[in-house]
């Protein structure tokens, strides 16, 4: 049955129903308020209709009747809780406050006293603080606080909604606040159970009540502001009036007073973040475009990127975004100042000048007793989050619990290192930045590396100051807690991933070669390393020691980048924004982190991959001596939890040892040796990586941030250095170029270490080794792929590394293969290509790791074509060639293989006789490609080689017995290799025969001019044996003898005019002899010799020469065009002037493309006194030839050239 049918009607008379289970009392109570209106059920269909109505009347006043009894009964407990309140009494005394005090770790020295009464100055009267102060308070706190009557509804109702919400939203007035942190504190810190916390509510409301009924409203925020903490242990407005502006609290203008209203609220926070902020880094607004503040709080409400880049300080100030703009971000003054424009109490008038005096508001210069200040208020946020986990209670009331409980709170700092530490940064810092560096702030921190106890936190230079050799510093900013890009410090972090997850090694090779690494086509992204250089192939080893930034990009690919992300949140990264959008450049350190997350990391590697969680509290104890938190057994509660101990192990112990044994550069191979000494301990091994983040200024790349980081098994320290804000000259606040981690960072961070390991003076911290877990194995691979090399692999290019056990090579490093190739040019031969000049050669085959990814392979090959030369030459293997060649040599064509040279033995004859103990042998060449040389071989072995002509060869018969049989073989080579062979038998016989001789110049008949010189030679050859000498005679008289050839002599013809007889008679080994003679005519000469000044002569039938006056430098004979069969006669004539020591002259023959060659030359003082020289030439080919004479040495000329045909 619904209730739409149901009609209602005023009725005066209505009979009882019977309802079973209720006292006549409750009837009569339920029938009174029901006479006025009743429900009439409609007429039922059926039998069946009327029992269900029946049935649902019944189910409404019950469940209407156990409502009202519940109501009943949870009004009685309210009343009842509400009675058991704490006395009001409380209210005006300060007996409960107690100094809580944060202690160094040995709980001896005071690092910070949280609260005391020595702080505090208690007003009596309002009228002691100014109106603008109350008013700027309740703007900031509670606008209706003078209308309410001590409890907001509307503030219960939003509050109790945002809680179930989990958002942590203001919904008390000032007079529950005040009840809270006075009256309520005790019953707050005891809260256990939802129930709890509804009772202490109940009791806050009913205490407001009260509390609003006993005094005034005056008095209420007179007391408030009395007890209000505003920073650190400054308590009450008088005091934090003085402290802040030097004046009572009566004369603070509305500026002041909204600066001090907004402190109550979080006097923690505030005091950490004196300036609002923007965490976002200056690359991170550019690449966003994010162009103002507003623009900024536009994005976070669309969701477009994540909430929480915005700390609000208590000052606003200007800064600098995307582009170079400039915005104001407010703080929280300006918050209270707009609050209390907009809730009417100040006008608009009064608002701008407050909004303009605060933006020059300046606070007076007062410091805190306080020690470590970094980290000290690093240690209150940990003891905010331990008493809201402990207790369940919101921020304010942490405020009040802490300064109200006389807590001892024990920390982890060790003061004296915190001191040298705050020492070396703040020298190292000034020495930087007085260098030129463009380098204002440097942090540091060091860790237990076991335990991740922070030993010291040095968050700046200088914590209590804002300004630093002129410029604006913000000392109190804690660079350790802030977001910062890290560089090539996240480098291991990426290679860690490869390890573990993909099973690569610090063996293994990565090709660091120019590639375009972009996911995304429409992008391309091709990174360099800091140098610009580009290595090749080269290990993790190499690459993570030497800080390459191409491999740890491919190592970041091959993971994955979503599995990268998702690998350093495991092992303690936390991430802050969306870095799936840095893609690949994730590895190279892109998103930005906290230095602290990024400390604990490495301190996780020292640990052997155990999660270091830092910490700073190590116990709390309140006054009455309970321990009301110990970090020891916390942890020991945890430990019980297997599933807790299973998660501590985030990496396996092998993948942190091997990233250990790259950094601590065990092997001496990882990193440059000149690095060491920045790097290493004394005496103690340590493992390091620095790291230098970058930013652009009109696309020119400049450092931003510094690091060094390293680790002990015992401690882990990190050392920063850079900039927290830009300025007007350098809005990016970008470094020099010459920063890096490794100049900069190093030495404070090596100075830290050591410092770090000191017990005492005398007395340092035991050294402690990386152990080495046992599955971990070290074993033989190539160094050129990190595979088990083959069985002749080069031992040089063996290598000894660590892999892990799971992950050891299986597969045989096969980069050595041989190829044919023509050994001149080292290109593939073709068809033509002579086997003679074809060699085995050794080439390496290298792949990327994706060897079908285009973008990845091609690079490879590429950087091979360029340094694949000096990568060979540098392995010192013999034939290693860089990489097999696609083109084949141009230097063989069908042309030049037509062009092969020939050779035949011209004497001896096949089967001819042959005579001890020398023989000459006469061999035919033709050579179209350029003869390289003649050999002879007598019975397969070398026994002359020759490269020019005349070829003809004498050599040795030794051990020839008479009748035994030989096989004499000649062979031609040409300059492309050609070759060609012929051979013959011959037998050693006697030698019966005479040589064979033949004048070659001059010839029969010829005339010479008296006076001249002249070339006489012959030609001879025996053809069984070997001529011996030859003899020459003139008329009958002996003149010269040859016994080695060539067989010529030079004649000046100094007799009288006539004919003459010469003769050669040439004598072979065995006595035989030949007579050769020839019949001469000497004239007198035909020119008159005259001295001019010309050197260059001619052809030319005009010329001097044709014109007979004088001598020319110029050949004479044979004529342009000549034709010979034969030997060539040639004379040629030198003018006086060249006649003379110094001076060299030579006659060259080039044959028409062909080289040129010398065929004779003298000496200008031997020339003759007519100036004319003849001689004989033979070819060693035919074809057409050039003639010329070349002059040498003091005097430098040449003649015309000559063009006759060799047949």
């Amino acid at each position: 049955m619904t209730f739409s049918n149901r009609n209602i009607k005023k009725t005066e008379n209505t009979k009882p129903v019977d309802i079973p289970f209720l006292s006549n009392a409750v009837y009569e109570k339920q029938k009174i308020k029901s006479e006025k209106y009743v429900i009439t059920k409609t007429v039922p269909k059926n039998k069946k209709s009327s029992w269900l109505w029946k049935i649902l009347k019944f189910l409404f006043w019950f469940i209407f009747d156990i409502c009202l009894i519940g109501g009943v009964a949870l009004l009685a407990w309210v009343f009842y809780v509400s009675s058991q309140a704490p006395s009001l009494d409380k209210i005006n005394s300060s007996s409960f406050e107690q100094s809580s005090v944060l202690y160094d770790n040995t709980g001896e020295k005071i690092l910070y006293q949280l609260v005391g009464d020595y702080r505090r100055e208690v007003l009596t009267s309002i009228d002691d603080i100014s109106i603008n102060m109350r008013n700027a308070m309740m703007a900031a706190e509670d606008a209706k606080f003078y209308e309410h009557s001590g409890v907001s509804i509307r503030g219960i109702i939003r509050g109790a909604r945002d809680s179930l919400f989990g958002k942590k939203t203001g919904g008390s007035t000032i007079t529950q606040q005040l009840i809270k942190m006075t009256v309520l504190s005790d019953v707050k810190k005891n809260e256990k159970t939802l129930t709890d916390k509804i009772k202490r509510k109940i009791q806050e409301i009913t205490l407001a009540r009260k509390l609003e009924e006993k005094y005034s409203k005056d008095e209420i925020l007179l007391l408030y502001l009395n007890k209000s903490p505003f920073r650190g242990n400054i308590y009450g407005i008088e005091k934090a009036s003085k402290i802040f502006f030097g004046k009572n609290a009566k004369n603070l203008t509305i500026a002041e007073s909204a600066l001090l209203a907004g402190l109550p609220q979080a006097p923690g926070r505030y005091q950490r973040n004196r300036t609002s902020k923007i965490t976002l880094t200056q690359s991170e607004l550019d690449e966003l475009q994010i162009t103002s503040f507003q623009d900024l709080i536009n994005r976070q409400q669309s969701n477009e990127i994540q909430y929480g880049h915005f700390v609000r300080g208590i000052f606003g100030t200007e800064y600098t975004f995307a582009n170079g703009a400039t915005d104001y971000i407010p703080g929280r003054a300006d918050y209270v100042l707009f609050q209390m424009y907009d809730k009417k109490f100040i006008n608009q008038s009064q608002f701008n000048i407050a909004t303009e005096e605060l933006k020059t508001l300046e606070i007076k210069d007062f410091r805190d007793i306080i020690k470590a200040p970094h980290f000290t208020f690093y240690a209150q946020e940990e003891l905010h989050t331990i008493l809201k986990e402990l207790y369940e209670l919101d921020d304010t009331e942490v405020d009040a619990f802490i300064h109200n409980e006389g807590l001892k709170i024990t920390t982890t700092i060790d003061l004296k290192l915190n001191n040298e530490v705050q020492r070396i940064i703040s020298e190292n810092g000034e020495k930087a930045e007085s260098q030129g560096f463009n380098i204002r702030n440097a942090a540091g921190l060091v860790l237990d590396s076991k335990t991740g106890a922070i030993l010291s936190m040095i968050g700046s230079r200088n914590y209590h100051v804002s300004e630093m050799n002129g410029n604006k510093f913000d000392g109190e900013v804690n660079v350790i807690t802030s977001r910062r890009q890290p560089g090539s410090t996240f480098k291991p972090l990426a290679y860690a991933a490869a390890f573990e997850l993909k099973g690569l090694a610090p063996a293994t090779v990565l090709m660091d070669v120019k590639t375009n690494l972009s996911l995304n086509k429409a992008k391309p992204w091709t990174p360099r390393n800091y140098d610009g250089t580009f290595n090749g192939p080269v290990s993790i080893r190499q690459a993570l020691g030497q800080s390459l930034n191409i491999p740890a990009v491919k190592a970041g690919i091959i993971v994955g980048i979503t599995e990268l992300i998702e690998f350093t949140q495991k092992i303690g990264i936390v991430y802050h924004e969306d870095v799936k959008r840095f893609g690949p450049s994730m590895a190279l350190g892109a998103p930005v982190i906290k230095p602290l997350d990024l400390g604990a990391t490495f301190a996780m590697f020292a640990n052997n991959g155990k999660k270091v969680e830092p910490y700073a509290i190590v116990s709390i104890i309140s006054a009455d001596g309970v321990i009301l938190y110990s970090r020891e057994k916390y942890i020991a509660e945890k430990a019980k939890d297997e599933e807790y101990i299973e998660n501590l192990q985030v990496l396996s112990k092998e993948t942190a040892f091997l990233i250990t044994s790259i950094l601590s550069d065990e092997t001496g191979k990882a990193r440059p040796t000149t690095w060491n000494p920045s790097l290493s301990l004394p005496g103690r091994p340590s493992a390091a990586k620095t790291g230098t983040s970058t930013g652009v200024v009109n696309g020119i790349t400049h450092p931003h941030d510094v690091w060094t980081i390293g680790y002990t098994p015992q401690r882990t320290a990190l050392v920063w250095m850079g900039n927290n804000r830009g300025w007007k000259e350098n809005p990016k606040g970008l470094l020099h170029d010459k920063a890096s981690g490794l100049t900069n960072a190093a030495k404070p961070w090596r100075d830290i270490m050591i410092a770090a390991h000191k017990i005492d003076d005398k007395t340092n911290l035991e050294v402690e080794e990386f152990k080495k877990p046992e599955g971990i194995k070290k074993i033989s691979v190539s160094s050129l792929t990190g595979k088990i090399p083959a069985k002749d692999f080069p031992s040089k290019l063996i290598i000894s590394d660590y892999f892990n056990k799971k992950f050891l090579p299986s597969k045989q490093d096969t980069s050595f293969k041989v190829v044919r190739l023509e050994k001149e040019s080292k290109l593939l031969p073709n068809e033509f290509t002579p086997e003679t000049v074809i060699q085995e050669f050794t080439y390496i085959e290298f792949h990327s790791y994706f060897p079908k990814n285009p973008n990845w392979e091609k690079p490879v090959k590429i950087w091979l074509q360029n340094n694949g030369l000096k990568l060979a030459n540098s392995l010192e293997i013999p034939n290693l060639v860089p990489f097999v060649p696609e083109e084949y040599t141009s230097l063989y064509s069908k042309d030049t293989k037509g062009n092969a040279p020939q050779i035949s033995i011209l004497s001896p004859s096949n089967m001819g006789i042959v005579s001890p103990p020398l023989i000459n042998v006469r061999v035919d060449v033709r050579a179209k490609n350029n003869l390289k040389e003649v050999n002879l071989f007598w019975d397969g072995a070398l026994v002359a080689t020759k490269t020019s002509s005349p070829w003809i060869f004498t050599i040795p018969l030794k051990n020839a017995q008479i009748g035994s049989l030989h096989i004499l073989e000649a062979k031609v080579t040409d300059s492309l290799d050609y070759t060609d062979i012929t051979s013959i038998n011959v037998k050693v016989g006697e030698d019966r025969l005479p040589p064979e001789l033949s004048i070659l110049y001059p010839q029969d008949g010829e005339k010479i001019e008296k006076g001249s010189l002249v070339q006489v030679a012959v030609d001879a050859i025996d053809k069984n044996s070997s001529v011996k000498k030859i003899n020459f005679f003139l008329d009958g008289i002996l003149v010269e003898t040859k016994v080695i050839r060539p067989y010529q002599y030079s004649w000046t013809v100094n007799i009288n005019t006539g004919t003459h007889i010469l003769k050669a008679v040439a004598l072979d080994a065995a006595g035989n002899t030949a007579t050769e003679s020839v019949s001469v005519t000497v004239i007198e000469s035909e020119v008159q010799v005259v001295e001019r000044d010309i050197f260059i002569g001619n052809d030319d039938k005009d010329s001097p020469v044709s014109q007979n006056t004088e001598r020319v430098l110029a050949i004479t004979s044979p004529n342009a065009g000549n034709e010979f069969s034969n030997a060539i006669p040639i004379t040629f004539s030198i003018p006086t002037r060249i006649r003379k020591s110094g001076i060299n002259i030579a006659i060259m023959a080039r044959k028409i493309s062909g080289k040129k060659q010398k065929i004779f030359s003298i000496t200008g003082n031997k020339i003759p006194s007519n100036g004319l020289v003849s001689f004989s030439w033979s070819p060693a080919e035919k074809g057409e030839y050039s003639l010329y004479i070349q002059i040498t040495g003091d005097s430098k000329d040449f003649s015309s050239k000559v063009r006759i045909v060799a047949q």
